[in-house]
């Protein structure tokens, strides 16, 4: 049999146990929420199918062309320079795995090194993208909230 003190400091531990795992949960559903109200992935995917000049559909999807595969890493490139997004996070909005979003980072990092006309293509989506929300680094639901009031 535990004594009294023993007895409440397992108490003690399961409880903060719980709040840990409530607070994950929040952020959970905090993270789930800034992606459904901004529109941010929306417009972003939007930005640079126009500049690409292809469906939005085709950079979600499991197209694999060049020009597609090339418009695919833009996007990642732009949520991951202008969200405070994750990578896992920014996987679920393209439907890939992190790996594959790292992968999609260091490949647009490349071709903007190597190619004029990508680098082209992305500063226009950029330019797209941050003219529809007004601002240039995307943080969270409160930011949106004090640029706004600005």
């Amino acid at each position: 049999m535990l004594s009294r003190d023993e007895q409440l400091l397992e108490l003690i531990e399961r409880v903060s146990l719980l709040e840990a795992a409530h607070a994950r949960t929040e952020e959970r559903k905090r993270k789930r929420a800034t992606i459904a109200l901004t529109g941010t992935w929306h417009d972003a995917l939007l930005a640079v199918a126009k500049a690409w000049g292809l469906p939005m559909e085709m950079l979600r999807g499991d197209h694999q062309g060049r020009a597609c595969s090339q418009a695919r890493h833009a996007a990642i490139y732009i949520l991951r320079e202008h969200t405070d997004w994750s990578l896992p996070m920014i996987g679920r909005v393209c439907n890939r795995h992190h790996a594959t979003v790292m992968y999609g980072i260091e490949k647009a990092e490349r071709q903007m090194a190597k190619s004029g006309k990508f680098a082209s293509k992305l500063a226009l989506a950029k330019e797209l993208f941050c003219a529809t929300h007004q601002y240039t680094k995307f943080e969270n639901r409160a930011n949106l909230r004090e640029d706004a009031d600005v």
